[in-house]
C-alpha cells in the first residue's frame, strides 16, 4: 500500500482480491475510517415529507397543523423539516385566506374566492404530493404564499 495517494476509491481497491458483497461494507468501513457515511433513509424521508403535504386532506383544523409541527420537531432530516416548514407555512396561509373569504361573503364575493380556494388548495396539495414522490431530496416550495416561519 505504499503507492497509495489517499483517494478513497484508490484504496478500496488496493487489495488483491476482487470485491464482492461479502466483503464490500467491511471494505467501505475500513475506507472511511470505521465510520460508513450517514444515510437517510429513502422511504422514510418521503414518508414524512408525504405526511406533512399531505396532512391538508385530513378534515381537523388541528390534525392538519398538528401533524406537520410533530413531524418538524421529531425528525433530524434537513429535507424533512424544510418540507413540514413548508406545509405549514402553507396551511396558516390558507386559514388566513379562508377567514378573509369568509369576512368578504357579507358582501357576496367572498362565496366564489372560497371555492376558488378550496380547488387551489386541493390543486396545490396534489402537485406538492407529486413533487415530492419524483424528488424526495430536494423541498417543495409552494408558490403565492407567504413564509411566516
Amino acid at each position: 500500500m505504499s503507492n497509495c495517494r489517499g483517494f478513497p476509491h484508490e484504496r478500496l481497491h488496493q487489495d488483491k482480491a476482487p470485491l464482492s458483497y461479502g466483503n464490500f461494507k467491511p471494505a467501505k468501513t475500513d475506507v472511511y475510517n470505521g465510520s460508513p457515511l450517514p444515510v437517510f433513509k429513502m422511504d422514510q424521508r418521503k414518508l414524512l415529507s408525504l405526511l406533512c403535504h399531505g396532512s391538508i386532506f385530513f378534515s381537523s383544523l388541528v390534525v392538519s397543523i398538528a401533524i406537520p409541527i410533530v413531524i418538524f420537531l421529531v425528525t433530524e432530516d434537513s429535507v424533512v423539516k424544510e418540507n413540514a416548514k413548508e406545509a405549514l407555512n402553507f396551511h396558516i396561509c390558507l386559514y388566513i385566506y379562508g377567514v378573509i373569504c369568509l369576512i368578504l361573503t357579507v358582501v357576496i364575493i367572498g362565496i366564489p374566492l372560497l371555492i376558488i380556494l378550496g380547488l387551489v388548495s386541493l390543486i396545490m396539495s396534489i402537485i406538492a404530493l407529486v413533487k415530492v414522490l419524483e424528488n424526495p431530496n430536494q423541498p417543495y416550495r409552494y408558490p403565492f404564499i407567504f413564509r411566516v416561519l
